[in-house]
């Protein structure tokens, strides 16, 4: 699970599309996100997310927001490198650039 956090300036609403984001464990293992509204027990009981509806498509307006994104795969360990692809997110209708992060052992880059 991977938890976004929104802060919205400005009143300027910011549109996200959960399932643009990508976990690569390999050029031929990727996995979708699916996004969820942020809640304890999500991360408690995979029963009860299983129970909660997917978020598609979010647009966020107030001050702070939040959502979860979980990817149908076990977590790497920590010896694996792995890579996250941020994407969907769009402020006025402009699609904004997300970053693609390098995850591996004993590196704390930014």
């Amino acid at each position: 699970m991977i938890r976004f956090e929104f802060l919205i300036a400005d009143g300027i609403p910011i549109e996200f599309i959960p399932p643009l984001n990508i976990v690569e464990l390999n050029p031929e293992q990727s996995f979708y996100a699916t996004g969820y509204e942020c809640r304890a027990a999500l991360l408690i009981d995979p029963v009860y997310r299983k129970s909660q509806r997917p978020i598609r498509e979010i647009a966020f307006s107030e001050k702070y927001n939040c959502i979860d994104l979980y990817f149908d795969v076990p977590p790497p360990s920590g010896d694996d490198l792995f890579k996250l692809k941020v994407d969907g997110i769009s402020v006025r209708g402009k699609q904004i650039t997300g970053p693609e992060l390098t995850f591996r052992k004993n590196v704390a880059n930014w």
